[in-house]
């Protein structure tokens, strides 16, 4: 996981904009047979069922299918902030992607998600499904004019105070994830059980 920030000044207002990048990627190995593992990485609201660090998610259905949702962000002495994104679903061959997109400026800032699942076979012994995530998270929040502080020492507090929660979700986030696909597997054993 990577993180990198850069400040950027509003063309409309005194506001200044504090840009935050920061990039994940990790696998899950599960034990979802490979087409179902594909249902679940392409079903944002089922494999995001237990990502309690996102408010108000949505999922739309429909020609352009998006998911939505508020990133809660500490940024230090102004408070937590509420970052909402929106993102586009694409089916790909071997998974999902996620394609942010944009939002109108204003507010205490936005987000934007970019992201891809991909699901491989796993052979061996224990035979499964590995699903491989990547996501670039980027943050615009709003800040007071750097100069009207009079200095950069606030806008760094809340660069490192940001980028702290940012590695906490990044924690929780392949968490999350296992424990939707494991509910995923516990589902798909009882629909198949013999008898009902």
């Amino acid at each position: 996981m990577t993180t990198r920030a850069l400040g950027a000044r509003s063309a409309d207002d005194d506001a200044g904009w504090l840009r935050l990048d920061h990039e994940i990627a990790f696998s899950l190995g599960v034990a979802l047979p490979h087409a179902q593992a594909l249902d679940f990485v392409r079903d944002v609201e089922l494999s995001l069922r237990h990502a309690d660090f996102l408010a108000n998610l949505r999922v739309t259905g429909g020609e352009v299918p998006t998911v939505s949702a508020e990133l809660p962000v500490d940024g230090g002495p102004f408070g937590v902030r509420t970052l909402p994104f929106e993102s586009v679903v694409e089916v790909t061959p071997d998974g999902a992607r996620l394609v942010p997109r944009r939002l109108e400026l204003g507010g205490d800032g936005w987000a934007e998600v970019r992201g891809e699942a991909k699901v491989l076979t796993v052979a061996g012994s224990r035979p499964g499904t590995s699903l491989d995530y990547a996501f670039d998270i980027t943050l615009h929040l709003a800040t007071p004019s750097a100069e009207r502080w009079g200095t950069q020492a606030l806008l760094k507090m809340v660069e490192l105070t940001a980028s702290t929660v940012l590695r906490k979700v990044a924690g929780r986030f392949p968490r999350a994830l296992e424990a939707s696909a494991a509910e995923a597997f516990r589902a798909a054993r009882v629909s198949r059980v013999p008898g009902e």
